[in-house]
């Protein structure tokens, strides 16, 4: 609505500035005007055409909106919990289990599990549900059955709501290439 009651004040000023007055529109009179009255009235005017266009366009490009528009509801970031444990490792003396768990290529997380510590969680933030890749690596080290690192690793898309829990699960280790291959899922 502003920007058309800025855009008649236009015209009308132009239209003094260009026909000089004497104009009688139902019962409104415009009088005569000299020259530098109708300067000021086409300046006037111009500024006002030119107003009425850029607010009219600032609405429509998403700027402020007009008093009937519905705004978006805000984002709102999700938060979720991420866990790790060492799973079943009784055969095993010793393990160390290192991980770093990164979200769209921020690091989000980082767990560090052994025998005194096998389970461990952490709060996450996003800023907002929906899908996300993810990396994880590190190393797991387990004395008695070799004291050389396995690699941990794995990579993956994973769909983030609130207030749900994520953990990091695993394949069984390959002990030939000292690799463990893991990737996150919901917890059931």
């Amino acid at each position: 609505m502003l920007p058309t009651t800025i855009f008649i004040a236009g015209a009308l000023g132009l239209a003094v500035a260009i026909l000089g007055g004497g104009i009688t529109v139902k019962e409104i009179t415009i009088p005569k005007v000299n020259w530098l009255a109708r300067l000021v009235s086409g300046c006037a005017g111009c500024a006002f055409v030119v107003l009425a266009f850029y607010y009219g366009l600032f609405d429509q490009a998403g700027g402020v909106p007009g008093p009937n528009e519905i705004l978006p509801p805000p984002v709102v970031p999700v938060t979720f919990v991420l866990k790790a444990s060492l799973g079943k490792t009784k055969d095993i003396e010793e393990i160390v289990t290192k991980l770093r768990v990164y979200l769209a290529g921020k690091k989000v997380a980082e767990f560090s599990l052994d025998s005194s510590k096998r389970i461990d969680s952490v709060e996450v933030s996003v800023p907002k549900p929906g899908r996300y890749k993810y990396s994880i690596e590190g190393t797991s080290t387990w004395t008695g059955d070799s004291d050389k690192p396995f690699q941990v690793s794995g990579n993956g898309d994973i769909d983030i709501d609130s207030g749900v829990s994520y953990v990091v699960a695993g394949s069984t280790p390959s002990l030939t290439e000292q690799r463990w291959r893991v990737f996150l899922r919901k917890e059931e």
